[in-house]
């Protein structure tokens, strides 16, 4: 008797244990997403992974990578489907009925027994079911049909078997559909309340509704995949449910709110802090413990039974008699000393709050985020800037841990505690404390924590375990004794995303807390996982090419629509060059991804692993191939690769013997074109031979007097040329000079009388501002200042006359110069000695601002000795003005730009045969398109009138003309300016 009572007790806590396991994770498929209606009136599962809909639309299908529609031939809803014992698919629907089956190229296809076209039924298919007399359906208007030989046979009166189902009811929804799972679980379809799980005794154990995210209320039927999981239709979309799994989670819809960062299990009831508050845990639901609003950092149970919270608004004490603050600061961590004693550590400092209420600030520490004790009651503190601290038992003060002289180190970022001692780790490293000599070793740890593992988070339970993140809080881990256990991580590899805060271990390990930014998620190793026991299957689920051609529509011909996972000998048009594969697997999830890995055979190398379903190859040569594909399952089983043997036939043009019959064609032309032409050639040949042999002396002859008749005429070309242009430049420089010769003289006298009176004007002005200025106590104030003001025109008028009187004055002297003659004083001149002279004195005369705007000069000349007919005086103020023109250029780009490097490059080469080239190249401001067919005219200039009086380039192209030569420009505004002179070389005869 008592042991039948004892086993009664514990199958009540098992009862109530399972009623608190959470929500299992689920996904959402809306109409959008598979493009179809959002009405669903049934669902079933194949053995490989495809789901079936029955759509308002019609049959509906997705083979874990695609959705696709099938219509019916009138184009009607599909309401009830059914899987025989043999594995073939029936589909009923208004005024249709068939199964499915696939062609030839493995597509699925219906196949009609009855529909709009055909025979029909007259009403709508309600229910499709088995018996040991074959196949039955029911349709609305109340008939019952039977399935023979592929035909439909009206039962009159027989309606034995008929499958009604008198759904069930209670107050507040209706049962559309009861199924049982292996675990003992009862999972009830359900109008207005969602899914609904009962255990085995019939206590209910959690609902998913739209409360929870589900997509609606109103779940028409459900289907169990062989490989885990539960699928579901609804009036407003599809789901999948992962049930029975080890993992379930609270999130905002169960009334946890914020941002998971501490848990804590007291008195048989479950507590969490998050960003916005402290919440327990009453069955599936969680309930705000008021009056705890702000963020809620650590939870810690006291020896004598109470519960600390260290919270925004202070700390707080939980206990039999309620909710108490023991303290209004802000408190990031706590951690209990006897009874009514504790550490606290707040924004400012840390602290020590005794039974009677007072309060020791014991060490200036700030945000203190972790006080723990080791085994020999030294307490630890690691702030939020990765500092450590320890209070020695018996020490009144904290001192702090040097850390590079304890670790060689400054970059530890965590500090934690197990079985064998107290831990920090970095980035490389991992080091215990030595309590005896108060110093932190090395030990050998890292290599089972995995290489560059910097713990963001870490976590002892009471099995002696460690828990352990990567340095983004990812990537859950657990140790023991020093080494990983390895058991636990497949279980863990769906975590692996998700950035972990904080976590709690029930004392016997069965249930594993696990909070963060997600939420709070629940652990049960020891729970029944289905996808955990099987290995995934991958199969191939389409071939396209050409991005709308199915090849294969993944489906072989057998009754149970068995996907093929080796396909073979795929033959493709040799224009069928770009293929897209999709692949996927069995297995579906709702927590965590299948991920797949795809190659060519012959390829060694692998892809990536992806959560992507296929895979486009373009422009494939022709030729055969092997298409890998794997799958590895959210636990991290790897499936066998499937295989896609397919073949691009090469075209007619491409065949062998195609290339045969080219080569020997080709073959054959040669050899016809090869002796014809010989014999043309021989022909040619004899006659040829008489002609060269007349020809020859005569043309020789007629050569000599032709090349001797083109040399003369060459050179009274080129001497009418020099003196055609010389006599049109004297003659143009002789009109001007005659006209502006005696004007200039008469111009310039009156124009220095203006320049000097105005500069003696300006002197007596001033002499005049100092009488008044010494007068100014005889005079009113107003006059004072009209003279002093008239004083200020006179002198600014006088500035002006000046001013322009100097520029009209270096125009005439520009005209002047313009008039002389620049004939004469020919010489031998070594050009190129001639340049290097000139870029001498730039570097020179200009140094000062070649050093202010760091101005690049470069020379490139020709090591020959050039000699040039020139006068070297007038050819080095020419190359000198167009330097200096290339010096302000930079200068003016420097003053508008700051990052440039202006550079000034002149070059000196032969350029063509018998001419030298002189170039000048800078990078400064350019000049206009517009204008630059313009800047050789005289007195024209695009700087100031004071800068410039317009007539240097003018002179400079006279200069190069007068020696024969010429001299070009090429610029682009703001980018660069090249001038180029050519002139000939002297011939040494």
């Amino acid at each position: 008797m008592k042991r039948i009572l004892y086993l009664f007790f514990m199958g009540l806590c098992c009862c109530r244990c399972l009623a608190n396991v959470g929500l299992p994770y689920f996904v959402n498929y809306d109409s959008e997403t598979y493009n179809a209606h959002k009405r669903n009136f049934d669902i079933v599962c194949d053995d490989y992974g495809t789901v079936y809909i029955a759509n308002f639309e019609g049959l509906l299908y997705y083979d874990q990578a695609e959705w696709r529609m099938i219509h019916t031939p009138g184009i009607s809803r599909i309401t009830s489907l059914y899987r025989d014992s043999r594995g073939r698919i029936w589909v009923g629907g208004y005024n249709y009925f068939g199964s499915l089956a696939a062609s030839s190229y493995g597509c699925i296809q219906l196949k009609a027994l009855a529909s709009d076209t055909g025979k029909k039924l007259m009403g709508e298919v309600t229910s499709i079911w088995e018996t040991e007399g074959g196949l039955r359906i029911a349709v609305s208007n109340g008939a019952v049909y039977k399935v023979v030989d592929g035909k439909l046979d009206k039962l009159s009166n027989d309606v034995a078997g008929l499958a009604k189902t008198q759904n069930e009811t209670s107050k507040d929804y209706v049962v559309n559909q009861k199924m049982v799972l292996e675990n003992g679980w009862t999972v009830y379809a359900t109008s207005g309340k969602g899914l609904v799980v009962f255990d085995g005794a019939g206590n209910e154990l959690f609902g998913v509704s739209e409360e929870n995210g589900l997509c609606s209320n109103n779940v028409s039927h459900i289907a169990l995949s062989p490989q885990g999981g539960i699928w579901g239709a609804t009036d407003n979309g599809i789901f999948y449910i992962d049930i029975p799994s080890v993992y379930s989670h609270y999130t905002s819809s169960e009334g946890l709110k914020g941002e998971v960062v501490t848990i804590q299990e007291w008195r048989g009831k479950l507590y969490v802090g998050t960003l916005q508050g402290l919440f327990q845990k009453e069955g599936n639901r969680f309930k705000p413990i008021l009056p705890i609003t702000q963020v809620c950092w650590q939870l810690q149970k006291t020896a004598d039974g109470k519960l600390l919270a260290a919270t925004g608004d202070g700390l707080y004490q939980i206990d039999d008699k309620g909710i108490k603050r023991i303290t209004n600061a802000h408190s990031l961590s706590v951690l209990p000393d006897g009874v009514g004693h504790y550490y606290t550590g707040e924004l400012d400092a840390v602290y020590y709050n005794s039974a009677e209420g007072k309060r020791e600030r014991l060490a200036d520490i700030e945000k203190v985020v972790r006080l723990s004790r080791d085994s020999r009651a030294s307490v630890w503190a690691e702030t939020m800037y990765g500092k450590i601290w320890y209070r020695k038992d018996g020490r009144e003060t904290f001192q702090p841990v040097d850390l590079k002289e304890n670790t060689a180190s400054d970059n530890v970022f965590v500090l934690f505690r197990n079985e064998s001692g107290v831990y920090l780790v970095d980035s490389h490293h991992v080091w215990l404390w030595n309590a005896g000599e108060e110093k932190f070793n090395a030990v050998q740890m890292q290599e089972d924590m995995g290489e560059d593992i910097f713990p963001q988070f870490s976590y002892l339970d009471d099995l002696e375990r460690s828990w352990f993140t990567d340095s983004e809080g990812k990537n859950l881990f657990a140790m023991k004794k020093g080494k990983r256990l390895v058991e636990y991580i497949p279980w863990l590899r769906p975590l692996s995303d998700l950035v972990v805060r904080a976590m709690a271990v029930e004392a016997d390990g069965d249930r594993i807390w696990i909070g963060g930014g997600f939420g709070l998620l629940c652990w049960q190793p020891d729970s029944a996982d289905q996808v955990y026991k099987q290995v995934p299957d991958v199969f191939i689920r389409s071939v396209v090419v050409n991005r709308d051609s199915v090849k294969w529509g993944g489906y072989s011909q057998s009754m149970d629509l068995r996907p093929e996972t080796q396909i073979s000998r795929l033959a493709l048009d040799s224009d069928c060059r770009n293929i897209r594969v999709t692949f996927s697997s069995d297995h579906a999830s709702a927590f965590g991804k299948t991920v797949y890995r795809y190659r060519l055979k012959g390829d060694n190398d692998w892809s990536a692993w992806t959560t992507e379903t296929s895979v486009q190859f373009n422009n494939l040569w022709y030729g055969r191939y092997v298409f890998q594909v794997m799958a590895r399952s959210i636990y991290g089983q790897e499936s066998s690769p499937s295989e896609l043997e397919f073949t691009i036939l090469y075209p007619l043009y491409l065949k062998w013997y195609a290339i045969i019959c080219y080569i020997l064609l080709l073959g054959l032309l040669i050899f016809a074109a090869f002796k014809l032409r010989m014999r043309r050639l021989l022909k040619e040949k004899e006659h040829l031979e008489g002609i060269v042999e007349q020809r020859t002396s005569q043309l020789r002859r007629q050569k000599e007097e032709i090349e001797e008749k083109s040399r003369s005429l060459e050179q009274a070309l080129d001497d009418l040329g020099k003196a055609q242009n010389d006599l049109i430049r004297q003659e143009k420089m002789a009109t001007v000079g005659t006209l502006t010769k005696g004007l200039i003289d008469r111009i310039l006298n009156p124009m220095n009388y203006i320049n000097n009176f105005s500069r003696l004007t300006v002197g007596l002005v001033k002499d005049m501002g100092d009488n008044l200025e010494d007068d100014k106590e005889n005079m009113s104030h107003d006059i004072y200042e009209d003279s002093v003001d008239v004083l200020d025109m006179i002198r600014s008028n006088l500035q002006k006359i000046e001013e322009h009187g100097v520029n009209t004055t270096r125009i005439l002297k520009a005209m002047e110069e313009m008039l002389k003659d620049r004939s004469g004083n020919m010489s031998p001149v070594d050009i190129a000695a001639v340049c290097r002279k000139n870029f001498e004195m730039l570097n020179t005369y200009y140094a000062s601002e070649i050093n202010k705007y760091n101005i690049r000069t470069e020379m490139d000349e020709c090591q020959e000795f050039i000699a040039i007919e020139a006068n070297a005086e007038q050819l080095s103020k020419t190359i000198m003005s167009l330097l200096g023109n290339s010096m302000y250029a930079v200068m003016k780009k420097c003053s508008r730009e700051k990052e440039y490097a202006p550079l000034i490059r002149m070059t000196v080469n032969i350029c063509a045969e018998s001419t030298v080239c002189i170039s000048i190249y800078d990078n400064g401001i350019g000049i206009e398109e517009t204008i630059a067919d313009k800047i050789f005219d005289p007195f024209f200039t695009t700087k100031t009138t004071g800068e410039a009086s317009g007539v240097g380039l003018y002179l400079s192209r006279e200069i190069v003309q007068n020696h024969g030569g010429d001299i070009t420009v090429t610029s682009r505004k703001d980018e660069y300016s090249e001038f180029v002179i050519s002139l000939p070389v002297k011939n040494e005869k």
